[in-house]
């Protein structure tokens, strides 16, 4: 994590996206909590190549639609409850 940290907060990366983590669940004082540019996902990707990027584009859209609408996101990571 250290190295991911610090290549993003150095600009080296421009953004990151986790899916997976090491250790599972992050503690809650994981400084990945806490990196600008660094999106943690709760397990959305997949292994089915003919429907992942649809769904996945779905539950964008629908997120940036509620998100909009000032309402509550799906699959919102809480990292307050480990997660």
């Amino acid at each position: 994590h250290v190295a991911l940290v610090s290549a993003l907060e150095r600009g080296i990366l421009g953004r990151a996206i986790l899916d997976v983590t090491t250790p599972e669940p992050l503690p809650p004082d994981s400084k990945l909590w806490h990196t600008q540019n660094l999106i943690i996902t709760p397990h959305v990707s997949s292994d089915d190549d003919a429907n992942y990027t649809d769904l996945t584009l779905d539950l964008l859209f629908r997120n940036l639609g509620r998100y909009l609408e000032g309402r509550p996101l799906i699959n919102r990571v809480r990292p307050k409850l480990g997660y």
